[in-house]
């Protein structure tokens, strides 16, 4: 046994065959079915572990650990019909245990038996001594289904409002209904429960970070630099919210303020992609090249695949005109791995463009507006690349379109009077 466990911590499928012999020549009197178990779990190896898990109750029929052992595996492995008939006599002996309810509930609605899996629930709502934590436990399980399965919203729905309605002065389960009300895009059902969590629980991020992420969504990006400059005072080391303010500033071309506040959040979390990416795009802003490629770089470093940081970068080296090759290979690679995404298909073909290869300049570009792109910046590269291809009007035309929604362009309004570049 000690030589078993000590190949165990060294490597777990090693010590596989020396539980076999403990058995083999001293019985199952041990615990090696019970190591065996929980090797084969750990490498997902499910069927073996409900295996030894069965000839553990073999030699020991009435141990309920392992029967709960037993129908926990089951139902990681999907036989839920197996799990649930262990759940359901172990709940006969244990029927006030909440984790054991909750487990049934999941089991439940694997089999999209949302009536029964909400009885759990209320059975345990009937326990007088049940806890808020309890309550929440099935919580966490409705929710967690919610993404695989909406049927399951309205059911969740009416268990955390009746926790709610138990313990109104705690923040979670406001919290948690916030959360289904955003997937549902019921924006204001979602903002009326992030701003119940950030009242009742000021110092807890995830009510000011609900809060500014939809004004975010919704383009109101004023609104929530505001929520997100009060929440900076009181939960000062929360990366999420110095890193929604930082790209917050940058959509309203504050860029100052927004590399300030990205640079803030990446000495919270330096292995954030994201906000590296951001700050790369914020330093082009300011005209800070040297900065720009050392942020992408960085990123780089962490997840050279990152089709984000290739996308950006790639276009950040086409418009100064360096490095085109490179650039023209992490525009692909990001094409590659979002094909239908408008602004990388842009970056695609402006690089051929500055590469002088027009035709296929066209192809994507003309392709990231049919897929449907109102980018103003999108019509003015499809503008330019006619423009090269000798087709004046048709290069008027998308600038015009270009015009139309950034009106500002004194560039595009000079293409526009000149009818060339």
């Amino acid at each position: 046994m000690n030589l078993a466990r000590l190949l165990q911590l060294r490597d777990p499928q090693s010590a596989l065959p020396v539980y076999e012999r403990i058995i083999e020549r001293f019985g199952t009197g041990n615990d090696a079915y019970l190591q065996m178990a929980g090797i084969y779990g750990a490498s997902h190896r499910l069927d073996k572990a409900a295996e030894a898990l069965e000839k553990m109750l073999q030699s020991d029929p009435g141990n309920l650990e392992v029967k709960r052992a037993l129908a926990d595996t089951y139902l990681e492995a999907d036989s839920v019909e197996r799990a649930l008939r262990i759940y359901s006599e172990l709940v006969e002996l244990r029927p006030d245990q909440v984790d054991l309810r909750a487990a049934m509930a999941h089991a439940y609605l694997l089999k999209q038996d949302y009536e029964r899996a909400t009885k759990q629930f209320d059975v345990v709502m009937k326990t007088d001594s049940v806890s808020v934590d309890d309550q929440l436990r099935f919580g966490r399980v409705f929710v967690s289904f919610i993404e695989k399965d909406s049927a399951v919203i309205p059911y969740a729905v009416k268990l955390l409002d009746q926790i709610r309605t138990s313990y109104p002065t705690d923040w979670r389960p406001y919290w948690f209904l916030g959360a289904i009300s955003n997937l549902q895009k019921n924006d204001s059902d979602a903002l009326s429960n992030y701003k119940k969590v950030k009242d009742l629980a000021r110092s807890n991020p995830d009510g000011w970070v609900g809060i500014a992420s939809i004004y975010y969504d919704k383009g109101k990006f004023q609104e929530a630099i505001e929520v997100l400059k009060e929440a900076k005072m009181i939960v000062p080391g929360d990366f999420r919210i110095h890193f929604l303010l930082g790209i917050s500033y940058q959509r309203l071309h504050q860029p100052i303020e927004a590399a300030t506040t990205l640079e803030r959040a990446i000495q919270i979390n330096e292995k954030s992609i994201d906000a590296l990416s951001a700050l790369g795009l914020v330093y082009d802003e300011l005209k800070r090249p040297v900065d720009s490629d050392s942020a992408y770089e960085r990123a780089l470093r962490l997840d050279g695949r990152s089709h984000l940081v290739l996308n950006n970068y790639a276009y950040s080296l086409a418009e100064r005109g360096l490095q085109l090759d490179r650039a023209l290979a992490m525009s692909k690679e990001a094409v590659q791995q979002q094909p239908t995404n408008t602004s990388y298909l842009d970056t695609y073909g402006w690089i051929y463009y500055r590469l002088g290869r027009y035709g296929e300049a066209e192809q994507y570009i003309r392709k990231a507006v049919e897929l449907g792109s109102t980018s103003a910046v999108i019509l003015e590269h499809l503008g330019d690349v006619n423009a090269k291809l000798s087709r004046k009007e048709k290069a008027i035309e998308y600038w015009r379109r270009a015009l139309e929604l950034d009106s500002t362009n004194a560039g595009l309004k000079e293409k526009i009077e000149q009818g060339n570049l």
